[in-house]
């Protein structure tokens, strides 16, 4: 998504620029356009079975793959939260929690699959709820990482501007964010 490439760029400027409230307001209002994003996103994504269809992919194949994608749609939310989260602390030169975190999501990613795919009998059907149980984790434990850090991120603490969502502001992030 083009929108992170957007993020990444308002978020080092400001924090290059030492524009601490900047960056706080940035970093909370890209949560909220990633949302909206993601609602956008999620329509496309329960259209997949019928877009396959329209495609004259097989029948049978369309609607397993509509379903799987329509079972995804959940962990859309927490998954670009997460990332949006973390390119806040990139941008602050803290790369370690997202690190971990992400070793930690791989391993129980792994796990979750092959116990709802295998150990619960759910077959294909558990590999998106394993996928969309990851990233809430990621996205709980980012969350908990940012709140027990929170004297240390406090200048750069995730706020919400409105003026900041200002079309004038964000038509430059959105030419960013779609070309980008």
């Amino acid at each position: 998504m083009g929108f992170m490439t957007a993020i990444d760029t308002y978020l080092a400027q400001s924090y290059g620029a030492n524009q601490y409230e900047n960056f706080g307001a940035w970093t909370g209002n890209s949560l909220i356009i990633i949302f909206a994003t993601t609602i956008f996103l999620s329509g496309m994504i329960a259209l997949c079975g019928p877009a396959m269809l329209l495609f004259g992919q097989d029948q049978q194949l369309a609607r397993a793959a509509g379903e799987f994608s329509f079972r995804l749609i959940p962990g859309l939310f927490p998954y670009y939260l997460f990332k949006a989260l973390t390119k806040s602390l990139q941008a602050q030169n803290k790369l370690a929690p997202a690190v971990w975190i992400g070793i930690f999501a791989n391993a129980v990613n792994a796990l979750l699959n092959w116990t709802l795919i295998f150990y619960a009998g759910w077959g294909i059907t558990g590999s998106p709820w394993a996928t969309t149980l990851t990233r809430t984790a990621e996205f709980f434990l980012i969350v908990v990482y940012m709140f027990i850090n929170k004297n240390s991120l406090d200048k750069n603490w995730p706020t919400f501007a409105k003026k900041n969502m200002h079309l004038t502001l964000l038509k430059p992030f959105m030419k960013i964010a779609f070309f980008g």
